[in-house]
């Protein structure tokens, strides 16, 4: 007698979800979520600039060193901050945070940091949220440029 195979399929509860007519388009769940970050954005906001308050006050402090953790809780915070910044359209100061997350990042493992490179991204971040700044696109654009020129001479070694 030749053995009986058998096959299960077990039911695939997702496909089968997906496949059911109703739910709601890309369009209107888009709208929605956007709805949503707009009642968020004051608080959000807020944050921001919380977290651009506490990069400051340890980089001004008298006490900064450039210890590794000092480093790493400066990383954390800009971290944050351009992931926040980019989610509420704020290209420019996500800009900023990135620019001072690869500043940091790069010297985490050395505990090397010039106070200022940290005090200029965090002015420049200031700057930004502004609101004669935040609404005007070419004083955003200008100001982003000037941070760049800064660094670039920074790197080289002629500021």
């Amino acid at each position: 007698m030749a053995p009986v195979i058998r096959t299960y399929h077990p039911e695939n509860r997702l496909a089968k979800a997906l496949a059911s007519p109703g739910g709601i388009t890309v369009g209107l769940a888009l709208s929605r979520a956007e709805k949503v970050l707009d009642a968020m954005r004051p608080d959000c906001l807020s944050v921001l600039d919380t977290k651009i308050a506490q990069i400051d006050a340890s980089a001004s402090t008298a006490s900064f060193s450039s210890t590794e953790s000092a480093i790493e809780a400066v990383y954390t915070l800009s971290s944050e901050i351009l992931h926040e910044a980019g989610m509420f359209g704020l290209a420019e100061l996500s800009e900023v945070a990135r620019s001072l997350c690869n500043l940091t990042d790069s010297l985490r493992q050395t505990a090397n940091l010039d106070v200022q490179a940290i005090e200029v991204h965090v002015a420049t971040m200031k700057l930004l949220r502004r609101p004669d700044v935040d609404s005007d696109p070419p004083i955003r654009a200008a100001v982003l440029d000037g941070l760049k020129q800064i660094s670039i001479k920074a790197a080289s070694g002629k500021a």
